[in-house]
């Protein structure tokens, strides 16, 4: 059964990405030279069109297909959109993004109310299991999650409060806790069909709910979505993919 579910796979993927890859070449065509200053004026634009970022205080430098992003925004959500469009553009090997996030004004303590008062708003968070602690601008977000919809919600509220510069999410999951046994399983279950991956090229580890993947994918946007679909899986808390190192067009993801 693996057997014909592999040899299933395997034509499903080569034509998938038979088809990928011939979109690719029509856009590469299309564009002209993939040179820095093309994919430069690319991610800019991209900047420019997206309505989550205020795209005029970030700055864009390519070299040899390597992206730096500089400048500063508002919230912590920002600053990964950004990198999420600069990864989308083609012949993008790597993104290093050291744009900042303005401080607030306003005390640890003014953020921690804004993001309590911002969770007691939303109808999938209970705010008497979670608590929430700030330090220079570090929220710290603590207790358990109804499910892994409210997890990720409360980490876009954090994410999205203004002068917020990083999350710490150790929130459980009430009463659903899966060994990771059966994430180990399921992840490989959704390796074995996914068009981005080629399930022999990956090695996964999970550890207490995390997991960690290596391996190859054929273009840098394709481990963001490996990782926002797989943080789905039953008990998964969270997707390490880590540090991204270009080998021809292949990408490698390595955990940092």
């Amino acid at each position: 059964m693996f057997n014909q579910r592999r040899t299933l796979n395997g034509i499903m993927v080569g034509t998938i990405m038979t088809v990928f890859l011939c979109v690719g070449v029509g856009l590469a065509k299309e564009v002209g030279e993939l040179t820095d200053g093309r994919m430069e004026g690319a991610i800019e634009r991209r900047l420019e069109m997206d309505s989550r970022i205020i795209s005029n205080a970030i700055g864009v430098t390519v070299k040899d297909g390597h992206v730096r992003l500089f400048g500063s925004v508002d919230t912590l959500q920002e600053h990964g959109q950004a990198t999420q469009v600069a990864s989308s553009v083609i012949g993008v090997k790597s993104v290093h993004n050291t744009i900042e996030i303005r401080p607030n004004p306003k005390p640890d303590q003014h953020i921690r109310n804004e993001i309590s008062t911002r969770l007691k708003e939303s109808a999938l968070i209970k705010d008497d299991h979670i608590d929430i602690r700030v330090s220079n601008r570090v929220v710290t977000l603590m207790g358990t999650a109804p499910s892994q919809s409210a997890l990720r919600q409360a980490q876009h509220v954090a994410e999205s409060t203004p002068g917020v510069r990083k999350v710490e999410n150790l929130l459980g999951l009430q009463g659903s806790d899966r060994s990771d046994e059966l994430i180990h399983k399921d992840v490989l279950d959704y390796l074995l069909w996914s068009p981005l991956a080629d399930l022999p090229d990956f090695n996964v580890s999970v550890k207490q709910g995390v997991v960690t993947l290596e391996g190859t994918v054929a273009h840098l946007i394709h481990k963001d979505v490996l990782a926002m679909d797989i943080i789905n899986i039953h008990g998964v808390k969270n997707v390490k993919v880590g540090k991204v190192i270009p080998e021809s067009f292949e990408i490698s993801l390595k955990d940092q």
